[in-house]
């Protein structure tokens, strides 16, 4: 029932186990497992079970994307920073400087 790709496995498992953490659903409907020389738990029903899966399978793609899109922008996200925080700076010795 865990995902078959490997980096998404952890999430699914830790979904699982809030789920029962948190007693969102009856603790009755989760078995309890070993992953990861851990005891978690895992849902036994089988409409939940498909609706984690494509939950963590659509936000592992959308991760990815989003992380494409960053590898390909080099170091530009952090010249913005450097750029806005030599910005208040700059505002800073202005309010001093008017006596703000």
């Amino acid at each position: 029932m865990w995902l078959n790709k490997p980096k998404n496995r952890p999430v699914e498992v830790a979904i699982h186990t809030i789920l029962y953490v948190r007693r969102v659903y009856p603790p009755d409907l989760f078995i309890r497992r070993k992953k990861y020389d851990t005891p978690v738990f895992q849902s036994r029903h089988p409409a939940l079970n498909k609706y984690i899966s494509g939950a963590v399978k659509t936000i592992g793609e959308e991760l990815a994307l989003v992380s494409h899109c960053f590898s390909r922008l080099g170091d530009f996200p952090g010249r913005i920073r450097t750029s806005l925080a030599g910005t208040r700076r700059q505002g800073d010795r202005r309010d001093k400087e008017q006596g703000g």
